[in-house]
């Protein structure tokens, strides 16, 4: 958290948009950013496996997962498989 300034508390940390999905209850996306750091979050918030597909654009890029440092790129409208109660988080520096 103390490295990536989107995460910050505040005014000092990064703004917070929420993304569309196709299971709005069952899923969440978010996006936090500020100068050059965005956390990218999508979560599966219940216990059955989902693809949840995503609407927009304003997550497009090439980000890093956290958990696993691959490199996954989100076109518009992407997608993403999430076992029940996964999620995933992607950086971009």
């Amino acid at each position: 958290k103390k490295d990536n300034k989107a995460l910050w508390n505040g005014n000092y940390g990064g703004s917070y948009k929420n993304i569309k999905t196709n299971k709005p209850k069952m899923a969440v996306a978010f996006l936090r950013e500020t100068e050059n750091n965005r956390v990218f979050v999508i979560a599966n918030l219940s216990d059955e496996p989902a693809k949840i597909s995503l609407k927009g654009k304003a997550y497009k890029g090439e980000y890093k997962d956290y958990f696993n440092n691959e490199t996954r790129k989100f076109k518009k409208e992407s997608s993403i498989q999430l076992d029940g109660w996964g999620f995933r988080v992607f950086l971009k520096e």
